[in-house]
């Protein structure tokens, strides 16, 4: 039987109408019902289901903001890397076209720098500077 068929089989039969206090009876029925015990095990059993999703939920959100930062210090490093060559080629580059350095910073304070002429020290003595080794009146 196919549902055309079955369409006219229900429009033949006689209409049933509902007894006098039908609907007043069936909701009063319903509401003296109290809650039954199905309820209970339902909202136990979302309750549960619930429990599990946020269980398994947050260590896998965990996991990708984990994984997140991970790729994120693997980014970081590669950065370092890169700019660490580029400074090592720029060093090389210097030492390949520097010549011997004049001056060497020795420190400070706030008052003075302290700075050592390279050059002075490549010069051979001046013969007409007097001795600074030899004191002052003394015969050689």
């Amino acid at each position: 039987m196919d549902d055309q068929q079955l369409r006219e089989v229900l429009r033949s039969l006689p209409r049933q109408d509902a007894p006098e206090g039908f609907t007043r009876a069936t909701v009063q029925r319903l509401g003296a019902r109290g809650p039954r015990g199905r309820t209970w095990r339902r909202l136990a059993l979302v309750a549960a289901v619930c429990a599990g999703l946020i269980g398994l939920g947050v260590p896998l959100a965990l996991s990708l903001s984990e994984r997140a930062g991970r790729e994120q210090v693997r980014d970081e490093l590669e950065r370092l890397k890169q700019d660490h060559d580029a400074l090592e080629a720029q060093l090389a580059a210097l030492r390949a076209s520097e010549k011997e350095p004049e001056l060497l910073y020795l420190g400070g304070t706030d008052s003075a720098d302290y700075v050592l002429d390279l050059r002075q020290l490549a010069r051979p003595p001046d013969e007409t500077r007097p001795d600074r080794t030899k004191e002052p009146g003394a015969q050689m």
